[in-house]
């Protein structure tokens, strides 16, 4: 198997900088991206009513999920059953509407 020459050796170090010099460009861009996202997810929470999000640890912000969820559900609850009464209500008038 032949050497590879000294051009060789610096074309392929080149190349392989030039490689990772993009790879990291690319982490650098999706870091930037997923911190833009945890800011847009803070104010998010802010606008909730959370005081301090980032002052939470991953513990009470999955809590503070589960509670949420939790409310969110009970809430959605009360607005179904409001709706299927209102639509009772509804199917009554009409009923009476017909009779009359």
């Amino acid at each position: 198997m032949a050497e590879l020459s000294i051009q060789d050796r610096l074309r392929s170090a080149q190349a392989k900088v030039k490689a990772l010099n993009s790879t990291r460009e690319q982490i650098i861009g999706d870091a930037r991206v997923e911190e833009q996202k945890l800011k847009q997810a803070y104010s998010n929470l802010k606008e909730l009513g959370i005081e301090g999000p980032e002052n939470l640890t991953i513990k009470e912000l999955r809590a503070l999920e589960i509670s949420s969820k939790a409310e969110l559900e009970e809430k959605l609850l009360a607005i179904e059953t409001q709706l299927a009464k209102g639509e009772e209500l509804i199917q009554k008038y009409n009923s009476l509407q017909e009779t009359a």
